[in-house]
This record gives C-alpha cells, structure tokens and sequence, in this order.
C-alpha cells in the first residue's frame, strides 16, 4: 500500500510540475503564424548550426528527462495493474458528438468571418486558419453546408468530405509545406469519414478513429514546436507585440521553451498511457491560457483542435499507445526506450521540416 501511494504521489507530482511548465510558456503558446503577420515559407529556416544553442540543448535535455520518466511511471502503474486501462469501455457516443459539434460550430464560425487574420482585405475569408485567406465567396456556402451535414449522423461521412475539400483548398492556395502544419484536420476528416451508422456495423475499422486523431493531432503540434525552433522571428514578432507573455525571461528562453513543452507533451500524446488523459488536459491548458492575451482568433482557430482533445481526454489509451513500448519491460527499460523514441522522433520532424521547406512555392 505505501509503495502504491508512493506511486501515485509521483505521478501527482509529474503532472504537476508538466502542467506548472506548460502553463508557465502557455501564453506563448497562440499559433504565431496567426498574429506575426503574413509570413513567408519560401524564406529558408534557420540552418542546423543557427538552430543549435546552449539553451536548446540544456532544455531540450530537460525535456526529455521529464518525458522519459513520465513514461516510467505509466510502466510501473500498468505493471501494478495490468490490463486495467483496456476495458475499451469509451463513451465513443459523446466522443463522436465532441467533434461533430466543435467541428461544426468551427466552420459555422468561418462562414460568419470570425476567424481571419488582422492583415485580410474586408473580402477574405479564412480558409481553414485565420492566415490561410482567400476571396471565394463559394467557400463560405462549403464551410456552412459542411457544418450543416454534421447535425445528423447518416451525412456525417459527407461532411469528412467536404471537410477535405476545404483542406485541398487550402493546398491549392499556399501548398503543401504550409498546410502539413493543419495535418490534424486530415486527421478529423478520416475521424468523421469511419462515423456514422454504416460504420456502427463495421467496429474493426470504427476502432481507428481515436487513433488516427491523435497521431495527426501529435504530428501537428510536434510541427509547430519545431517550427518554432526553425523561424524563431515569427515567434519573436509575436512577443515583440505582446511583451506580457514573456513573464519577465529573455524571448530566446521563452521561445525555446515553448516549443520544446509543445514538442514534449504532442510527443506523449503518442505514447502515453495512465497519464495520458492528464498529458492531454495539458495540452488544452495550454491552448487556453493564450486566449486572454489573444483573444477570439485564437479561441476560433483553436476550436476543432481542443475538441480533438477532449475525446483523447476521454478515450484514454489507444492501440496506438500500446504498441509505443514493449509490454510489461521494467520501468528503467521503458524510460529509455521512449528516451530514444523522443529524440528518432524529433530529429524525423527536423529533417522532414527541412526536406519538405524546399517544395514551399509563393502563394
């Protein structure tokens, strides 16, 4: 019993300390491609070397240890009690009307033109993100009639489709590099694609839903950590114009700091397991805590990716968690094989970020 509550004690206290650091670098959180001003992706990135600084590496070592212990103390809690987080018994009902609701409520916000950039003409409208514009007057009338297809279930598959349809828009107007950012709306997309009563019959494939949001979820987030790292003066603009989110440390710590809390808990949303409701809570504190100094741009531009959240906050582990680690290794053995993961993980966006930077054409 006392070893039990020594765990749970740890646990408590890792949590905490994750949730204190992400809400301390969460005001610089808000997407800062949404509020620096137009930016441009054909701009090469910081080169390896720029990137590379004693700061990263002290954080970004840091920021590991918490991951890798983390992962240690989901082992030890999962060899405590095996099996009891794959009950599957998921409110996959309430799950499903999250995002059918934040979804939809999102796009209804995009007809009405709440989510555009400050530099738009009075005839842009937001694509998907308040910086992704264009004039089309027929995207409007698509956002809506998607929205409109979430309200029943039978048409939400048709929806998934319009909802890519506005995605591939977005690749038409400012390509694929800039659009890999919003990979989570992919991942909504197929959500709502395996919805629906044709699905209820089909579970095998209804089971991937959660999944696959998560995974593109984590890519997403994990990208703009990175990115962080490698246009650091769009992230600097963003300060620049609100100094109050800085809390008083230099905007080189304050940058690099958020992105490696950003990189860190999208990181664990991919392997994480007893704490990983907790970790996705995070998550949308986070995202929350830059509203109050940025406002309704944020909170819409936002919307679909907290309700996204909000059904990993429920769901809790997936397949997808499973296979993150070897089942039943020793709690030493799991923090350094996530260890490893974390880093294979983060230098694949790296190099990934630089490879696909090269494609990026002007809009």
């Amino acid at each position: 019993m006392a070893s039990s509550r020594m765990m749970y004690r740890g646990a408590t206290l890792g949590s905490l300390i994750a949730a204190l650091s992400a809400i301390v670098t969460g005001r610089a959180e808000a997407h800062v491609k949404w509020f620096c001003g137009a930016v441009d992706v054909t701009a090469p990135p910081l080169d390896l070397h720029g990137v590379l600084s004693p700061t990263l590496l002290v954080v970004g070592i840091g920021s590991l240890s918490l991951v890798s212990a983390g992962s240690a103390v989901d082992a030890a809690i999962e060899r405590r009690w095996p099996g009891a987080l794959w009950r599957n018994q998921h409110p996959e009902i309430i799950e499903e009307l999250l995002v059918r609701v934040g979804v939809g409520l999102f796009l209804v916000m995009l007809w009405l033109n709440a989510g555009v950039a400050p530099w738009g003409t009075p005839r842009d409208r937001a694509i998907l993100t308040p910086e992704l514009l264009d004039n089309a007057s027929w995207l409007g009338w698509l956002q809506l009639a998607t929205a409109a297809m979430l309200l029943f279930r039978p048409s939400v598959p048709i929806a998934a489709l319009g909802l890519a349809i506005v995605y591939a828009v977005g690749i038409g107007r400012y390509g694929i590099f800039h659009m890999v950012d919003y990979a989570f709306f992919v991942g909504l997309a197929l959500y709502l694609a395996l919805s629906g009563p044709y699905f209820d019959r089909r579970p095998v494939l209804q089971r991937w839903r959660v999944p696959i949001l998560t995974a593109t979820v984590a890519f997403s987030l994990m990208w703009t950590g990175v990115e962080k790292l490698l246009y650091p003066q769009w992230a600097g603009a963003v300060l620049s114009a609100h100094p109050i989110v800085t809390m008083g440390f230099p905007a080189s710590f304050v940058i690099v700091a958020a992105a490696f809390v950003e990189i860190s808990v999208a990181f664990y949303l991919l392997v994480g397991r007893t704490l990983l409701s907790v970790n996705a809570a995070i998550v949308i504190l986070v995202l929350l805590a830059a509203v109050p100094e940025f406002g309704v741009l944020d909170t819409v531009g936002h919307l679909p990716l907290v309700s996204a959240l909000l059904v990993v906050v429920l769901h809790g582990p997936t397949p997808l968690q499973r296979v993150a680690y070897p089942p039943r290794a020793a709690p030493v053995v799991v923090a350094a094989w996530t260890g490893g993961l974390y880093v294979l993980a983060f230098a694949m966006i790296m190099a990934m970020y630089y490879a696909l930077q090269q494609t990026a054409t002007s809009a």
